[in-house]
């Protein structure tokens, strides 16, 4: 059984705040993601993979952290349709649509597996480090 410390859950909560916050800016932006957006979900993976250290817990944060950032995006991109701010179901289908296919364009298949990769990689330098 895995136990988790508070501090692997507020950085596994954070990992996925941060992801979701450099994604929805990329989204607002520019409508996709540019090379700096990808760099600097990486550097963020690196981050908190040498926070985490474990690999076990690196694996579990990051399917909890990517989770996390997918529902905090469709959330965002949802929103006006949360609020009421569309009258006809016709609109709200389309921008459920719309928010489905900008989800699954920014988030895969480069940040998927480019956080992953970062993740293992900060855990190799917060091993060599001591960090834990």
């Amino acid at each position: 059984m895995l136990k988790l410390e508070a501090k692997d859950v507020l950085v596994i909560i954070s990992w996925g705040f941060l992801m979701a916050a450099i994604i929805l800016q990329a989204l607002y932006a520019n409508a996709s993601l540019a090379a700096l957006d990808i760099l600097l979900l990486f550097v963020v993976s690196v981050v908190a993979g040498m926070l985490l250290i474990d690999i076990k817990t690196i694996l579990l944060g990051y399917t909890c952290s990517f989770s996390l950032s997918v529902l905090i995006t469709f959330i965002c991109l949802t929103l006006p349709m949360t609020l009421g701010t569309f009258e006809y179901a016709a609109q709200s289908e389309a921008l459920y649509r719309a928010a489905v296919f900008m989800i699954f364009t920014s988030f895969f298949p480069a940040p998927i597996i480019l956080c992953l990769i970062g993740g293992f990689l900060g855990s190799a330098i917060g091993e060599r480090l001591n960090l834990s």
